[in-house]
């Protein structure tokens, strides 16, 4: 049984999905354990108390993404390329009308909150980049 563990363990450590979503947690988390730091320096107009919720928001979306363009292509019916382009077009245009919908929507009253959010997508989209750039090298 030890060795069986042991061999699971192991396949799961070369999993690029598993290793994904353990990066994107973790990450998630850091960025989590920053906005908190941020609250005590920053001015409450930036940082609100949804702000987590965009947090979440960013994960399930990156999430969803690469799991998109993991999978996909696996099952032979788009290719690699369209798959990439297509999920990078949707997730912006999710991080468009969120922003959008906040803003008109009254959900948030001032500007100063589009700069907090444009912050966490920028954060977000670096980390994005660069753990897509390994996937595709991988390919």
């Amino acid at each position: 049984k030890d060795i069986e563990i042991k061999i699971n363990e192991k396949n799961m450590k070369k999993n690029p999905f598993v290793t994904y979503v353990t990066t994107l947690t973790f990450f998630s988390m850091a960025v989590c354990f920053l906005v908190m730091l941020c609250m005590m320096f920053v001015p409450r107009d930036f940082i609100t108390k949804i702000t987590p919720y965009y947090i979440l928001m960013f994960y399930i979306v990156i999430f969803a993404g690469y799991a998109c363009i993991y999978f996909i292509p696996k099952n032979g019916t788009m290719r690699f390329e369209n798959v990439f382009l297509m999920v990078k077009i949707i997730k912006f245009l999710i991080y468009l009308v969120v922003l959008v919908v906040v803003m008109l929507g009254g959900i948030e009253k001032n500007a100063k909150f589009a700069v907090a959010y444009l912050s966490l997508f920028i954060i977000y989209q670096v980390f994005d980049t660069i753990t897509l750039t390994k996937l595709v090298k991988k390919k």
